[in-house]
């Protein structure tokens, strides 16, 4: 998580970072439930819902082109 701030923070960055409160990994998993190397793994449904939106949002979007949104 922190290489991903780092690149967040940086001046006009294309990296959006969001962090969800109490999420663990793995919550886009439905069958996720468990340690993994010392990762604790736990589905979340309102994470995963608000990320495939953000994610299909991009997508769609004018401004996303080879994997980079424009700002």
């Amino acid at each position: 998580m922190k290489a991903c701030k780092a690149l967040h923070e940086r001046k006009e960055s294309p990296v959006r970072v969001i962090e969800f409160k109490g999420v663990t990994h793995g919550y886009e998993d439905e069958g996720a439930n468990s340690v993994f190397h010392g990762w604790r793994m736990k589905y979340d449904p309102k994470a995963e819902r608000y990320t495939m939106a953000t994610i299909f949002q991009l997508l769609k979007s004018k401004d996303f082109r080879g994997g980079i949104a424009f700002r």
